[in-house]
C-alpha cells in the first residue's frame, strides 16, 4: 500500500510541511527549561515513529516513539469538532496535565500534533516543598535571554 499510493512522497511532503512547527516547538520548549513543562511534535505520516521533536522531557518519551492512541483520538475529536485541552494523563504513579493540538492540512486532515505535558508530580512534590523552591521555579519560568525595547 505504501508504495502503491506513493507513501514516501506524502511522508516527505508532510515532513516539509511540519518543518516550521518543529521550529515553533523547539523554541517554545527552550523558553521553559527545567519547569516540568514538556512540549513535543508528532509527525503522523509515520505513526510508528511519529515523535520528531521533544523539548524538556518529563514523560520519558524518546524521539521516534510512536503515537499510541493519539491519532485515533485526534481523528474522533476532529469529527466532533472538539479540542483536547486540559486532560489528565497518568503514567504509573505520575500525573500530567496535557493539551494536544492537532496540525491539520486541508487536503490530508490531521498530519501532526503539538503536545504540551506538565508534570504535576514535579510541581507538587518538588517545587511546592518550600518557598525557596517555589521562588526558584518562578525565576526560572520567567527567565529571559534578552530585553526588548518598546518601539510602538
Amino acid at each position: 500500500m505504501f508504495d502503491k499510493y506513493d507513501g514516501k512522497k506524502i511522508a516527505d511532503d508532510t515532513h516539509e510541511f511540519l518543518e516550521n512547527y518543529e521550529r515553533i516547538v523547539r523554541l517554545i520548549g527552550k523558553s521553559f527549561p527545567n519547569t516540568g513543562i514538556e512540549i513535543l511534535l508528532h509527525n503522523l505520516a509515520d505513526p510508528a515513529h511519529s515523535l520528531t521533536v521533544l523539548e524538556n522531557d518529563v514523560t520519558g518519551r524518546h524521539l521516534r516513539d510512536g503515537t499510541t492512541n493519539l491519532l485515533i483520538d485526534l481523528k474522533k475529536r476532529q469529527l466532533q469538532n472538539e479540542d483536547k485541552l486540559n486532560y489528565e494523563l497518568n503514567i504509573g504513579s505520575r500525573k500530567f496535565k496535557c493539551t494536544t493540538i492537532p496540525v491539520v492540512r486541508k487536503e490530508f486532515g490531521v498530519v501532526g500534533a503539538i503536545c504540551i505535558n506538565i508534570d504535576a508530580n514535579y510541581l507538587t512534590e518538588e517545587v511546592m516543598k518550600d518557598r525557596e523552591r517555589i521562588e526558584a521555579w518562578f525565576k526560572n519560568f520567567l527567565r529571559v535571554d534578552m530585553r526588548a525595547t518598546k518601539t510602538f
